[in-house]
């Protein structure tokens, strides 16, 4: 069954609920046109904003089911007593096997560039050793060497941040375009 510290904080909640005034008329008009995301189960109330993404349950409450979820409580009483949807504890329960640990999702957008320092080295090394491979043939000895697949303009992006260009076949550093570029001063 559900822990007796977990229904009594969800008790205490309602209390504090019961004594609390109620939401103003206004509040009540735009929770009803879901403009505003309500407070319930620690998610604070702020407009809804059109296009960008709402933010889940806060981690302990996570974390919190999970755990009554391991202890056999059904998963009716488990939705009941946190205020969940039934597809939210699935998806937590679904989430959870592969790592063992629940958390936020990652954020969608653009993957992880080149950008420590020490990876910023290894990509010089790669390209000095590799100097006549393409920029595909580059992403496959990355995911080799580092472990992280990064895609084709990633890897484009990285390389130009260095500094190197690829002439006539082969990629060359800042350092030999620019000789190549300026005179020699050498009389």
């Amino acid at each position: 069954m559900v822990a007796q510290g977990d229904i009594d904080a969800l008790h205490a909640g309602e209390e504090r609920a019961m004594q609390a005034p109620g939401p103003s008329e206004d509040a009540r008009a735009a929770a009803a046109r879901g403009l505003v995301r309500g407070g319930r189960n620690g998610r604070s109330e702020e407009p809804l904003i059109p296009g960008r993404a709402t933010t889940g349950y806060p981690l302990e409450l996570r974390r919190k089911v999970l755990a009554a979820v391991d202890r056999g409580v059904p998963r009716k009483e488990i939705v009941r007593t946190f205020g969940i949807a039934m597809p939210t504890l699935e998806r937590y329960v679904r989430l959870r096997k592969p790592t063992g640990e629940i958390g936020p999702p990652r954020p969608p957008g653009r993957r992880p560039s080149i950008a420590t320092t020490d990876q910023h080295c290894a990509l010089w090394r790669q390209l000095a050793e590799n100097d006549g491979a393409g920029l595909k043939c580059h992403c496959e000895l990355w995911e080799i060497e580092q472990g992280e697949r990064i895609s084709v303009p990633t890897m484009w992006r990285a390389v130009r941040r260095l500094g190197w260009k690829k002439k006539r076949g082969r990629w060359e550093p800042p350092a030999e375009i620019a000789r190549r570029q300026a005179p020699d001063e050498k009389a």
